[in-house]
């Protein structure tokens, strides 16, 4: 028989237990409602499809150079609504994305990583939510195969001696893994920087931990340079023509790309300016962009880019089976299989 009070003592702890879990589930769905409120109050505007000369400036590059290899990782996925992807559809249809980070062979830089997708859980395990509105409407399932550093690790890459890594924007899904490159400089649009610094919010994006370890930055300026390709600013990495960032501000407002020149083979990496490629193909905007006239314009001008430049390959920010379909020595796609 157990004595009054310690079944007293037990029942209490677990009432307190219980309601304690009531209490977070009631706070998530409330959550989730304010955000889908928020998301969907007001209609947008309908866009006039933009009128662009179909001329290629400087295209292609000028400059010889080439990156040997791309290799592509992924470190987990991002189960989210499907407006949040695609504009149309029903809130309640939930889509499963890839959360990538690449790692280019230059020849002269050596290893060069464009996104570094996931990586920050607490001592339990569990992925460390930027925001409560992020928890509330997404949900992160990090790789079993390790971050991107590990991952580059188990496949005889040594993330060591990555000197740069390219980011498309701040959010949790470009940073959240730089903590594997203390010693590389972070490259990104001077406006996302100017934004996004010291920005603590119940709906922010950015993985603050991963942004305030980055001990050297390079903060890249489109507003004075020349048209490259279609796009409206460049910025040429190494000077050699095989890495070229341009601007494509929208879904975030310092959103970039990297055309990437291969042997044989021509790379758009699109990253969150494209989420997948429906997003550019039928220009898609998703329900949640910083910019949406931005957007707009943008995922126009990657759709006419892609029409007039042949032989290039868009590579969208979170859907790798665009380049799981390339027969190309000069891609690498790896698998936990492969490096496991």
């Amino acid at each position: 028989m157990i004595p009054s009070a310690v079944t007293g003592r037990r029942l209490r702890l677990f009432l307190i237990f219980f309601h304690r879990r009531r209490l977070r589930r009631l706070i998530h769905t409330l959550g989730v409602l304010l955000a889908l409120s928020v998301l969907s109050w007001g209609c947008d505007e309908p866009l006039r499809v933009p009128r662009i000369e179909p001329v290629l400036h400087d295209w292609p590059p000028p400059a010889a150079g080439e990156v040997r290899r791309l290799h592509a990782f992924n470190t987990g996925t991002l189960t989210l609504p499907a407006p949040l992807v695609h504009g149309g559809g029903a809130w309640s249809k939930m889509l499963t994305i890839d959360l990538p980070g690449f790692v280019l062979e230059h020849p002269d830089e050596g290893l060069v990583v464009f996104g570094t997708g996931v990586s920050r859980a607490d001592e339990g395990g569990k992925f460390v939510y930027p925001s409560p509105l992020v928890e509330a409407l997404m949900e992160v399932s990090p790789s079993p195969a390790g971050d991107l550093a590990k991952q580059m690790r188990d496949a005889g890459l040594d993330p060591s001696a990555v000197a740069h890594v390219i980011v498309s924007d701040l959010g949790f899904d470009q940073t959240g893994g730089l903590s594997g490159f203390e010693d590389a400089e972070v490259v990104v649009d001077r406006r996302a920087r100017r934004e996004d610094v010291g920005v603590r919010s119940l709906t922010t994006l950015l993985d603050r931990a991963s942004i305030e370890e980055v001990r050297s930055w390079r903060h890249v300026d489109y507003d004075d340079s020349r048209p490259f390709a279609i796009f409206a600013g460049r910025h040429d990495v190494f000077g050699d023509g095989s890495v070229i960032l341009v601007s494509l501000s929208g879904q975030d407002r310092g959103t970039q790309g990297a055309i990437v020149t291969l042997p044989g083979l021509t790379l758009m990496l699109a990253g969150n300016a494209a989420i997948t490629t429906n997003s550019w193909r039928f220009v898609s905007k998703p329900r949640w962009t910083a910019l949406p006239e931005e957007w707009w314009q943008h995922a126009w001008r990657i759709k006419k880019f892609a029409e007039l430049a042949t032989d290039l390959v868009v590579v969208p920010g979170h859907d790798l089976s665009v380049l799981a379909a390339l027969d190309s020595p000069a891609v690498l796609l790896h698998t936990q299989e492969d490096d496991g």
